[in-house]
Parts: structure tokens; sequence; C-alpha cells
């Protein structure tokens, strides 16, 4: 609904259509909290819905690309031994998207939109206390191609998206199943980073406070 009605709406919007394939395998350890999993995936879609940037009020809407295809291999894993746990993932991501421009053309974007070739994520806790747990993450993600309108040319222009890395880290203190405290530091390099162009991703920053839960 908002993609229709809203100030950045657009009423020819048709609906997305996707037709998706998946093919996995899943291996356990001695225990469920012990694995190893990978999944091939290949996706159709039709009439996908983009939001795009414009010069004039309301400086953006959403549109229809016609079509988008992509396929790509997910694996991952989790490790528990004695107070570590260990849990990584990968995704290999590769596609295409077409836009019809009229006339019998279309334009054609390698890999996707927005969507980086390759993304990690790994994650280590550690069980200091029967109550107190520690945590790191670790993020990596791929450069990328966005689109967007420059006011300079009116046209829509693709831009590539730098490659980054972010560490956050959680410690968390429950001092009973119902009231726990906890602080959370993300972006600890401090890094800069765009996963929209021209729109930065918080630098470091971090959270705190106490929950209670009945």
């Amino acid at each position: 609904l908002y993609s229709l009605y809203s100030p950045y709406g657009n009423l020819n919007l048709k609906p997305e259509t996707a037709t998706n394939v998946e093919a996995g395998v899943q291996i356990f350890g001695k225990t469920t909290r012990q694995f190893i999993r990978m999944v091939y995936f290949n996706r159709r879609l039709r009439d996908v819905v983009f939001f795009q940037s414009l010069t004039a009020a309301p400086f953006g809407n959403y549109v229809n690309l016609n079509r988008q295809d992509d396929q790509g291999l997910e694996l991952d894993g989790a490790y528990a031994v004695g107070r570590w746990q260990f849990s990584a993932n990968y995704t290999f991501l590769t596609g295409q998207v077409t836009a019809w421009q009229g006339n019998g053309r279309d334009t054609s974007y390698n890999n996707l939109l927005r969507r980086p070739r390759g993304a990690f994520n790994a994650t280590v806790s550690y069980t200091v206390l029967p109550k107190l747990t520690l945590s790191t993450s670790v993020r990596a993600v791929s450069s990328r191609k966005d689109a967007f309108f420059n006011d300079e040319t009116f046209k829509t222009e693709q831009v590539e998206l730098a490659s980054y890395a972010t560490v956050d880290v959680y410690a968390e203190y429950r001092f009973s199943p119902r009231l726990r405290a906890f602080a959370d530091l993300r972006n600890l390099t401090n890094e800069r980073y765009f996963d929209v162009y021209g729109f930065a991703n918080r630098r470091f920053n971090g959270t705190g406070g106490v929950l209670l839960s009945w």
C-alpha cells in the first residue's frame, strides 16, 4: 500500500511475481547446535518494484523493473563446545536486472542493484559466567551496483558502492529469566559505508539498557 498511495507512490505499479527453486543439504554433528548447511537457489522475478530518485518533488517514486534473474549459493554452519559458540554464513549471489526502455530496446545490469556478490557473517559467543555472555560479530560485504538520478545530466546512472567490513560487540547479564541488562556496541572500526547511494549508515554507535519481560 505504501508503494501505491504514499507521497512516493505510483498507482501504475504492477505486483511482483516470482518463481523460486531451492535445493540443499544439511549435516548435523552430535547435537542440533552443530551443523553445516548448503543451499542452492534460483529466482526469477517479474515487474520488480524499485525506488528511483527524481529531481522534482516528491524527489523519488516507486517503479517496476521488468525482470530480475538471480542465482547463488548459501553456506552456513554452527558449532558449540563448552562455553563457546561459533556460527558463520556466506552467500554468493549473481544475476541480472533487465529494464525495458521501449522501441524494442532494453538495458541489462550485470549483477543486482544493491545486492552484493559476496556477503559473510560470523559470530563468536562466550559464556563467561552462567548469567554473563559476551559475543563478537563480523560482517563483510563486497562491492555492489546502485542506480541514482543525476540532476546534472538528468539521467539515471549507475554507481559502485564500495565493499566494507564491520565489527560489533555485545554483552548481556541475566539477573533472572525476566530481567536482563545489555550493552551493544556497533561498527567498532567506525567504518563509513553505504547500502543505498547517498544515505550513509551509522558509524560507531552503541546502546545499552535493562529489559524486563513478563
